[in-house]
Parts: C-alpha cells; structure tokens; sequence
C-alpha cells in the first residue's frame, strides 16, 4: 500500500528561494546513488528553474545501519501541478512542501521523484550518508510509560521477556501530534538489524496494534524535535484479547473526563489504561452505568498495566453489593498493600454506596440501607484467620462501624463453615457492639433465605446447581489469590530493637537527637529524619498486622 504524507512542517525556514539564471544541468542521473557515489546534490551547480513536462526519478541504495538526510529547497506551489516527492523504503511517498525542508529516509532504500506541469518552479536537493549505528540504546521493558520526547542521537528498545511487543502512543492535549510522524519505528532490537516499519502515523494506520513479530520494537527521532505525547509498551498477548483497547493520559492542568458508551448487548470487552504525567494518586471520582437493567454490566480496575499482570482490586456492577469473603485473598492483600491504602479503596467503596443509598432515599421518600451479603466459602480455620480477625480486619470493621454506622441494614454470613462458632467466639468481642448486632448468620437453607433479601439477579450465578440456571443470574467473577512475589519482603535491621504492642495498647520509642537543630538547618538532613521517622512507622504497622 502507498502512502502519502504531507512535510510542509519539516524545518520550514521563511526564505527567498532564487534560482540560478542560465545554462544549468538538470539531467536526471541514470545510475541508482549510493555512500561511494561522489555528487551529494542536484542539481550539481545549485537551485534551479525546472522547465514545464520535467519528469525525474532518482534511486538510492541506503545500507543497513545508515539514514539518508535529505535537505531539499523548492519554491513549487500546492497549486501548480509541480512536485517533489520523497519515496522511503515501505513506499511510503512523502510530499515536500514549499521552502526549505529537512527529510530523513531509512535503509535500504529510496527514490526522489520531480515531476513539472509549470516552468514556474525551482528545486534543489543535497543528501548525506549518515551512520546510525554508533547512536547510543536506552533499554525499556514492556510495562513502561515514556515520554516521548526522545533524546538526540538516542535510540530506544522496548523488549519483552517472553512476548510481542506492542507500542500505544497518548498526547497530553489529546490532539493530534504532528512530531510522531517524525518518530521511526524499527521492528528488532537496533538501527541496523531491525526493520523499518515506518512513522508511529503510519505504522498504525495498518494494523489495529503497532507490535512488533519479535520481542523488541525501537523508536527513534532523527529530527531531534520534542514531542508531548507518550508512550506505553505492552505484552501483545496481555491486550490482544479485548475487543478494544486504550491508553489515556490525565494531568493536574485540568478537570478530564472520559466517556465510553459500549453496547453491552455485544458482550464485549474493553480495557483502558489510565496514566497521570505530573500526580502521584489517582482517584476514581464518578462511575455510573446508563442503564442499569441490563444484565453482565462489570467494570473491574486492577493496578498498573496488562502486562503487569496485578490482581484485579475493584469490581463494580449494575446490581447490588456482594462480596466472596470466604475466598477473598486478604491475607495476600494486607502483605502486599499498606493498611492505610486498602482502607482508602474501602472509603471510596462505601461512599458509592452511601451516594447509592442516598440517591434512592431521595427517589422513594423512603430510609435506605444496604444489605451486605458475605459467602465464606473456602474460609480456614488457621493461624491467617486469626491473625486477620484480631488484625487488620478488626481494624477495618471498626472504621466501617464509626463512620458508617447506619448505611449498612445487615450482614448476612452464608456457605458458612462448621467451626463458624469458634470464629464467631473470637471476632464477636472485637466487634462494636451494634456491629454484632446486625450480624445474620444463616443455616443450610440460606440459598431460599437469601432471595427473600435480594433479587436473584444480584447474585452471583455459581451459587446454582451445575444442570440449573437459576435463581441467581448475576454474572460474578470468583476472586484469585494475591501473587505472592508481590508481599511486602522488607525485614527490620538486625540490630533493631523491638517492641510489642499488645491489641488496644499503645508503644513509643526514644530517639536521640545528639546535635541541636542538624534537622532544621538543612534541607536533606531534613528529608533523612523523616525517611526515618517513615521507616518506624512501617515495622510498627508490620507488628501489629
């Protein structure tokens, strides 16, 4: 396929283009150019008038590890008929615009076309052999988000362990980003070895995914022009699966919005990366579904990116709350994320809900509460368990308690165990006393108790028999464990001194400060006391987790 790309924009200089006035050779070269070839330009005396019916087409031989740097002046109107085109290797024709113009051809070859309706036209196009091979590699790995505002005389390779490598390019403004098409894209790990693909412009337009048929796509900027987009590499086969697939970018200078309107009738499945240039947190601050009635809704946000792999740590529907408590990870989830932050994803939870109950009470003229219905399917009876219910959990369940105390109606404990009475001996004095109260812990017919307490359509479809396909039609996922390479793996020093802190005590630890006013003097030592003060604050959190 032939492309044809516009480079008005190419180093345009405002300048006055005369022509050399007599007898000037503009004979077309009849042998392909190549690095040996002596001419470096044509025509050999300098700019030129071209005469009307002027056709030429000149070849060159570009090897491996090169670039060929045009430099072309033309004084040809849009208007006028008159051309000078620039074929690269893919057959791409670029256009060059009026003026004086910078284009870079890749190896392993290509063509400068003239061509004249007018004789109201002049040209000139010198070229240079440049070799690539010694621009320095910047390595990235699939998973990472960069900038693409590339160095000169830099290349950069983004490599996969085990897998294709696909490139997903964003703009901050969200416009279109003329500088990508000065962004090559190799297919391999260098200049020399891999394949020109093309520009990220064109490069794109001929597949739903740039991607690589190795495990190394490289990018680089001859031009040496800033570009503000960016750029996320990906595994192809983390994405390759969903039926559409984004990267989006979000900053501090203003509010962003995004809207997907998906038919959910298509039983389709979309992903989206969201990545914030200039903030550290990101918020999920709004989310809706348009029409609530239609069943299979999910929308589910998991950490970093595809490749990353991370568990999957919210999952949103259409209906009401239910939660696999018995086979959630949270062993796995408090050795991988910090208590404050897990009670941070808990708040904005328990807020949609409150929003939610809010919202209806407002419809109805009615006092709304929710229900929350919790399967301990798959609970143990071991050390983790206990450790969780006097830990962490208590902990998070006293919070809900003080802050939430009259939006939750309810819980309702199914697929409950035999030793549920040894747990229920342990949690039910660290529970708030009206907490205990609305706990709900139902017998062996709880699959005909529950549906007096939520629609069936609510809850998840797993609950069924294997030959039935009702009542319960919700279409929820079961939850996976925790990777364990993610637990925290830090350990205190081993001179540490240690301190035990008892369930409802508290503790404290002396620190010495030898020299008077060393942390206020100075901005580092400042930044030092309080790494310091940070890093007690995590064995002590570790302690008591």
């Amino acid at each position: 396929m032939t492309f044809y790309s516009n480079h008005l924009f190419l180093l345009t200089t405002f300048c006055i283009l005369i022509a050399t006035e007599g007898a000037v050779d503009i004979s077309c070269p009849n042998s392909p150019i190549d690095a040996s070839t002596k001419s470096t330009q044509f025509p050999a005396d300098g700019l030129a008038a071209f005469p009307a019916g002027y056709t030429c087409n000149i070849d060159f031989n570009i090897p491996d590890g090169y670039v060929l740097k045009f430099i072309v002046q033309s004084s040809a109107k849009g208007y006028s008929g008159d051309s000078f085109i620039i074929v690269d290797s893919i057959s791409t024709l670029n256009v060059i615009g009026e003026g004086q113009s910078l284009f870079i051809s890749p190896a392993n070859k290509s063509q400068v076309l003239i061509s004249t309706v007018t004789n109201s036209s002049s040209f000139f196009v010198s070229w240079q052999y440049v070799d690539v091979t010694q621009f320095a590699r910047v390595l990235q790995s699939t998973g990472s988000v960069m900038s693409l505002a590339l160095a000169s005389n830099s290349y950069y390779t983004f490599k996969s362990t085990n897998d294709q490598v696909v490139l997903h390019p964003a703009n901050v403004k969200r416009n279109f980003d003329l500088v990508l098409s000065q962004i090559y894209v190799y297919d391999g790990e260098d200049l020399k070895t891999g394949k020109f693909l093309g520009n990220f412009i064109t490069a794109m337009s001929e597949t739903p995914y740039l991607s690589s048929s190795g495990k190394s796509l490289t990018i680089v900027n001859f031009y040496g022009t800033a570009s503000n987009s960016y750029v996320l590499a990906n595994d192809l086969s983390t994405v390759s699966g969903y039926a559409s697939y984004g990267f989006y970018l979000l900053t501090t200078e203003n509010v962003d919005w995004f809207e997907h309107h998906v038919d959910a009738s298509a039983a389709k499945t979309l992903a989206f990366t969201y990545f914030c240039v200039d903030c550290n947190e990101n918020y999920i601050a709004n989310l809706d579904f348009v029409n609530r009635q239609i069943d299979g809704q999910t929308v589910q946000f998991q950490p970093l990116t595809p490749t990353h792999k991370m568990t999957k740590l919210l999952s949103y529907d259409a209906q009401d709350q239910y939660q696999t408590s018995g086979s959630n990870d949270y062993w796995g989830m408090l050795n991988s994320y910090p208590t404050n932050e897990i009670l941070r994803a808990r708040v904005h939870d328990l807020e949609s809900m409150l929003k939610a109950v809010m919202e209806l009470e407002q419809k109805t003229n009615q006092q709304c509460s929710v229900v929350y219905i919790m399967d301990l399917t798959g609970i143990k009876m071991d050390k983790r368990t206990m450790t969780l219910l006097t830990g962490g959990l208590s902990a998070i369940s006293a919070f809900m308690a003080e802050h939430y105390v009259e939006l939750v109606h309810s819980f309702v404990l199914v697929n409950v165990p035999g030793f549920i009475s040894a747990i229920w001996s342990i949690a039910k004095p660290l529970l708030p006393e009206r907490t205990r109260n609305k706990c709900n812990i139902m017998g062996s017919n709880w699959r005909v108790e529950v549906l007096k307490m939520a629609d069936g359509s609510c809850l998840p479809a797993y609950w069924n028999d294997p030959d039935d396909d009702g009542p319960f039609t919700a279409p929820i996922e079961k939850c996976v464990p925790f990777p364990e390479d993610n637990y925290y793996k830090g350990k205190a020093p081993e001179n540490a001194d240690h301190l035990t802190v008892s369930a409802g005590k508290s503790g404290y630890v002396e620190i010495e400060v030898k020299t008077v006013g060393l942390f206020l003097d100075s901005d580092p030592p400042d930044i030092i006391f309080r790494h310091l003060y940070l890093e007690i604050q995590l064995l002590f959190q570790k302690v008591i987790n």
